[in-house]
C-alpha cells in the first residue's frame, strides 16, 4: 500500500501539486496532504495552457525510467499513475485521437505488474512526449 501512496506522491510533486508531498514518510500524513490537495482541486480551473504544461512536464519523465533507481514495484506503481495521469490531462485537452497510438502503447506497457519493463515503458514515454 505504500508504495501505491508512493507513486502518487511522486506523480502530485513531478505535476507541481503536491507541494513537496514524497517529504512525508508516513502514509497517515500522505493521505492527510492528498485529502487537502482533493479538496483544493474542487476551486482549480487551469488554463489549456497550464494543463498542456503539467503534460508535458509528466511525459517528459521518460529518464526517470530508464535507470534503476526505483524497486520494479515503485517503477509499475509510477508508470500506472502517470499513464493515468497523461489519459486524462490528454481527454481534458482533446488531443487523445492525435496521441491514441502511444497512449495504447503506455497502457498495455502497465497490463501487470510481474512483467513490467521499465526501459519499455520510457520508450514508449518518450515516442508519446514527442508526439505532443
Amino acid at each position: 500500500m505504500f508504495t501505491q501512496a508512493s507513486a502518487l506522491t511522486w506523480l502530485l510533486d513531478k505535476a507541481g501539486l503536491g507541494e513537496n508531498v514524497s517529504a512525508l514518510n508516513a502514509f497517515a500524513g500522505i493521505q492527510l496532504h492528498a485529502d487537502g490537495i482533493a479538496q483544493n482541486a474542487q476551486k482549480w480551473n487551469p488554463t489549456n495552457d497550464q494543463l498542456m504544461s503539467i503534460l508535458q512536464t509528466l511525459a517528459a519523465s521518460d529518464s526517470e525510467f530508464q535507470s534503476a533507481s526505483a524497486s520494479r514495484e515503485e517503477g509499475f506503481y509510477r508508470a500506472l499513475r502517470l499513464t493515468l495521469a497523461l489519459d486524462r490531462f490528454s481527454a481534458a485537452l482533446n488531443l487523445s485521437s492525435r496521441i491514441d497510438k502511444e497512449l495504447s502503447a503506455l497502457r498495455a506497457d502497465v497490463q501487470r505488474h510481474y512483467d513490467f519493463d521499465s526501459a519499455a515503458f520510457a520508450k514508449d514515454l518518450c515516442e508519446f512526449s514527442q508526439k505532443l
